[in-house]
C-alpha cells in the first residue's frame, strides 16, 4: 500500500487534479451487525474533488468506550488502509454533508452517546486527518460524495422540482386504491431538499442540522406577524425546507411542535377573521395591500406539506377577485396549487368543508406509533406499564372523567401535535 501525508505536496497536487482523493479495495470480510462504519479519505482540494471512494464494514460497537478507545476500535478494521501515524475523527451524515456529532459542550464523544446520535441513520464515518492515496489492485466500489459546490448544483430549481413532484403524485393518484394522504405523501417526499433539516426530530439528542426557514411569531398577533414574516422572506423562501418557528419571548427549540402549533393558531385566526358564514374569503384592504392573502396561501400550502392541520378554510379557490388571485399565487409558490389542479382528490380535500370525524380513543391511539425497548428487558416492562397508564388516562378523558370533563381527547391531541383535529 502506498500512502502519502500532507507534507509531500508535489504528489498530492498531482493526484488532486484528477479529482480522486483515494481508492480503497473492497475487502471480503464482513462483520455482522447493525451499525455501518465507513472509512473516507480527507479531501485534497475542496473545490476540485468530485468523487471519493468509500469502503465499508459492518461492526458491533460496544457501549463502554471513551472517545480514544472508540476511535481505536473503529480504526482496527481499516488498519491495512490507514497509516498508523494518521489520527482519525468520527463524522455523521447530514443530508449529503459530513459533520461531527453535535453534542453539548460539556459532553465528550463516547460510544454510548454515539449510539444515541446514530438512532436514525445507523451510519457513521471514520475520517483520517491526513490525505491518503491508495493504488487499488482490484476493482473498487465507488460512492459519490459531493463537495459544497456540487451540493448546490444538485439542488434542482424549484419549478423543476415541483413539476417532478406533481408528476409523481399524479402517478400515485392513478392507482385504484390510492388515498389523498398517500398522494400528498408522495408529493412531499419528491419535494424534499437533500440539504434540508428533518421535518420532525423524535429524539432531542439527535443533531439538529440541515437548512430550514426561521420565522418569529407573536402569539398575541399570530395572523399579522405570520403574514409579515412570510411576505418578507424574499429569496430565502423555499417550500422544500421546513419552517422553524420561534414565538416571541420563548426559548423552545423547534423540533416540530412549535411549527405545528403555529399552523393551527394561524389557520384558526384566519378562519375567524377572514372567512364568511358561506365559507368564502372576505376582501379586507389591509390584508390585500400587505400581500396577506399571498401569505395565507403559502401557509395553507406549507401546513399541508409539513404535517400541520388540514388547511380547509373555504369552499372554492376560483374567482378573479384580487384577494383570491393573491391566495392562489401563495399556493402556487409552494407547488400545492399545481398539485390541486392535477389531482382532483387534493382539490376536494382542500375545499370540501365538513365537520372533522369524531375523535374517539381508537382513532387517537392509532395516530401514534409506540416503540418499546426489546421484549423481556426491564426497560420494556417499565415502558409498557407507563403506556398502560397513559391509555387509561385517555379512556377517562374520553368518558369525561378527567377534571370534570375539562380534559378532552381534542385537548390532549392539541398538546401532543399542535392541532385540535387529526394532522393530515
Amino acid at each position: 500500500m502506498q500512502h502519502l501525508l500532507q507534507g509531500q505536496e508535489d504528489r498530492i497536487n498531482s493526484q488532486s487534479r484528477k479529482g480522486i482523493v483515494a481508492h480503497f479495495v473492497k475487502r471480503s470480510a464482513c462483520y455482522q451487525d447493525h451499525q455501518q462504519v465507513w472509512c473516507q479519505s480527507k479531501q485534497l482540494d475542496y473545490d476540485c474533488i468530485k468523487e471519493v471512494t468509500l469502503y465499508k464494514v459492518r461492526v458491533d460497537i460496544p457501549k463502554h468506550l471513551d472517545k480514544a478507545e472508540l476511535i481505536s476500535f473503529l480504526a482496527q478494521f481499516f488498519k491495512e488502509l490507514v497509516p498508523n501515524e494518521c489520527v482519525c475523527k468520527i463524522m455523521i451524515s447530514c443530508g449529503k454533508f459530513l459533520v461531527e456529532p453535535n453534542l453539548p459542550a460539556t459532553e465528550e464523544l463516547t460510544s454510548l452517546n454515539l449510539h444515541k446520535v446514530m438512532k436514525s441513520s445507523k451510519t457513521i464515518y471514520l475520517q483520517p486527518d491526513s490525505n491518503i492515496i491508495w493504488q487499488p489492485t482490484a476493482p473498487i466500489e465507488v460512492l459519490a460524495v459531493d463537495t459544497a459546490n456540487d451540493r448546490e448544483q444538485n439542488i434542482k430549481p424549484l419549478d423543476e422540482a415541483i413539476e417532478e413532484a406533481v408528476s409523481a403524485a399524479y402517478k400515485v393518484s392513478n392507482r385504484p386504491d390510492s388515498t389523498t394522504k398517500e398522494i400528498v405523501k408522495e408529493f412531499v417526499a419528491k419535494m424534499k431538499r437533500c440539504d434540508g433539516r428533518a421535518l420532525d426530530i423524535v429524539d432531542p439528542s439527535e443533531a439538529l442540522t440541515g437548512k430550514d426557514i426561521s420565522i418569529y411569531i407573536d402569539r398575541n398577533d399570530v395572523l399579522e406577524t405570520g403574514n409579515s414574516e412570510v411576505t418578507n422572506l424574499g429569496n430565502e423562501f423555499d417550500p422544500r425546507l421546513p419552517l422553524s418557528v420561534t414565538f416571541y419571548g420563548e426559548t423552545a427549540v423547534d423540533y416540530g411542535g412549535p411549527r405545528k402549533e403555529f399552523f393551527a393558531l394561524y389557520l384558526q385566526k384566519a378562519y375567524e377573521q377572514l372567512v364568511t358564514n358561506e365559507h368564502t374569503l372576505s376582501l379586507q384592504d389591509p390584508m390585500l395591500l400587505g400581500n396577506g392573502y399571498y401569505a395565507l396561501g403559502v401557509i395553507m400550502g406549507l401546513s399541508l406539506m409539513q404535517a400541520g392541520p388540514t388547511p380547509c378554510l373555504i369552499n372554492s379557490l376560483e374567482g378573479d377577485e384580487p384577494h383570491l388571485v393573491q391566495l392562489r399565487q401563495g399556493l402556487k409558490s409552494t407547488g400545492v396549487l399545481q398539485l390541486m389542479n392535477k389531482v382532483p382528490h387534493v382539490l376536494k380535500h382542500m375545499t370540501e368543508i365538513s365537520a372533522p370525524p369524531a375523535l374517539n380513543i381508537t382513532r387517537f391511539v392509532a395516530l401514534f406509533e409506540v416503540k418499546f425497548s426489546p421484549e423481556g428487558s426491564s426497560k420494556s416492562r417499565t415502558q409498557r406499564k407507563a403506556y398502560s397508564g397513559f391509555v387509561k388516562y385517555l379512556r377517562e378523558a374520553w368518558g369525561g372523567r378527567r377534571a370534570d370533563g375539562k380534559v378532552t381527547l381534542e385537548k390532549i391531541l392539541k398538546f401532543t401535535t399542535g392541532a385540535y383535529t387529526e394532522p393530515f
